[in-house]
């Protein structure tokens, strides 16, 4: 019996936890927000999208290696996305540049 109850429990805050950080954003109002805030606050994607991929282009193993199958593909990915602007020619510029790479030269 106490074991359901502690599920039931954990269940409950994993929701609330989960709907939350979707919910809130909605009702706070950014108006009063100073200037720097709202900067800060663009610029909040970019960051969390660089700090997910960076480390995977260039640590391999505990050090830092250029030759891999992430890195070289990020090359071509990134002057896709920069001339195109087009997120859908992005990604499968990636996923070819990838698939390509690490079946020819690390295959």
């Amino acid at each position: 019996m106490l074991e359901e109850k502690t599920l039931l429990i954990m269940i409950v805050g994993m929701a609330v936890v989960t709907y939350l950080p979707r919910v809130l954003p909605l009702h706070i109002s950014s108006k009063h927000w100073p200037n720097w805030l709202k900067n800060c606050i663009e610029y909040l994607p970019v960051a969390l999208i660089a700090a997910i991929t960076i480390p995977t282009l260039f640590v391999k193993e505990q050090d830092i290696n250029f030759y891999n199958p992430e890195f070289i593909a990020f090359i071509p990915t990134i002057i896709v996305a920069y001339f195109t602007r087009n997120l859908i020619a992005t990604v499968v510029t990636g996923v070819i540049s990838f698939i390509g790479v690490s079946i020819f030269l690390f295959g």
